[in-house]
C-alpha cells in the first residue's frame, strides 16, 4: 500500500492531478485525462462493431456489461430509460441487463467523459428504409480522447474484445463520420479509421488479414493506421459525391459492394 500510495502520487503530480485518501484503496485522479466540455462544435469520435443478425443481442447484453464493468467502466450507464430524457440511474447489474433485453431501442447516456452507447438491434426493430441491416453497438465520445495514450490504449483494447465477445465481423475505432450509416451494411467502409477489426466472412476473403493483420482469435484480425490492410474493390461501399455542407448520414450517399458476404 506504501508503494501504491507514492506511485499514485507520482502520477498525479505528472499529470497535475491529485491523490484523493479516503482510507480506502488509493484512487488517483488525473484531471489532464479528461477534455473540455462537450459542445455542439466538439468533433466526436465512435467506437463501433457490426455483427450477424443470427446473433441475437438477448443473448449477449450480460457479457457485455461485463466486459464494459472490466475494460471501460466509463461506458456504464449514468442514466437510462426507454425515453428521452431517461430517468433511471444505473445501479444493479443484473436490473439493467433484464431492461435491456426488453427495451428494443434503449437510451443509454455514459458517465463523463464518454457520451452514449448506442444499440441497433436488427431482429427487434423496424425500419420504413429497406436495405441489410445488422446489428451494432457503439459507443461515443469527444475525439480529443484518441490524443490521450491511456485512453488510446484502453480504446484499442475494447475494440479487441468487444469484437470477440459479440462476435463481430467488423469493428472501427472512426474520428467524425464512418463509411457505415448506422446498421445499415453495405459493405466495408472505404476510410477503415484509426483501427479496426475484421472476422468472418471477411477475414477469409481479405488476405492482408491473415498475412499483416494482429491475430486476435481464429479468424479474426486487427489493424492500426497506418497499417490498416488492402481491402479488394469489390468488397468496399465506396461514398458518393458529397454535395457542399452535406453530411453523409442516409445509406443512398454511398454506393453498395458489389460483393456482400453478409446475409441477413
Amino acid at each position: 500500500e506504501q508503494y501504491a500510495r507514492k506511485f499514485a502520487l507520482k502520477l498525479a503530480g505528472s499529470l497535475d492531478g491529485a491523490v484523493e485518501e479516503t482510507g480506502k484503496p488509493i484512487v488517483f485522479c488525473a484531471e489532464k485525462l479528461l477534455p473540455p466540455q462537450i459542445t455542439e462544435f466538439t468533433p466526436m469520435l465512435t467506437l463501433s462493431v457490426w455483427f450477424p443478425c443470427d446473433k441475437n443481442f438477448t443473448d449477449l447484453y450480460e457479457d457485455i456489461i461485463t466486459l464494459l464493468e472490466k475494460e471501460m467502466p466509463f461506458a456504464l450507464p449514468s442514466k437510462y430509460g426507454k425515453e428521452m430524457p431517461p430517468e433511471q440511474v444505473y445501479g444493479d447489474k443484473n436490473a439493467f441487463v433484464e431492461f435491456l433485453k426488453d427495451t428494443p431501442a434503449p437510451i443509454w447516456y455514459t458517465q463523463k467523459p464518454l457520451t452514449h452507447v448506442h444499440i441497433n438491434d436488427a431482429n427487434r426493430a423496424e425500419a420504413k428504409r429497406t436495405g441489410l441491416r445488422t446489428n451494432r453497438i457503439s459507443i461515443r465520445m469527444p475525439d480529443a480522447l484518441y490524443e490521450i495514450e491511456e485512453w488510446r490504449f484502453a480504446l484499442r483494447r475494447l475494440l479487441k474484445s468487444l469484437t470477440l465477445t459479440v462476435g463481430g465481423f467488423f469493428g472501427q475505432i472512426c474520428r467524425g463520420e464512418s463509411g457505415v450509416v448506422s446498421w445499415w451494411w453495405q459493405g466495408v467502409p472505404l476510410e477503415l479509421g484509426v483501427a479496426c477489426t475484421f472476422g468472418e466472412p471477411y477475414y477469409s476473403l481479405i488476405p492482408d488479414c491473415a498475412e499483416k493483420g494482429e491475430r486476435i482469435a481464429d479468424g479474426v484480425a486487427y489493424f492500426e493506421e497506418p497499417y490498416g490492410p488492402y481491402v479488394p474493390t469489390e468488397l468496399v461501399s465506396m461514398p458518393k459525391k458529397k454535395l457542399f455542407g452535406k453530411e453523409r448520414r442516409y445509406p443512398d450517399d454511398f454506393t453498395a459492394a458489389a460483393n456482400n458476404p453478409i446475409k441477413k
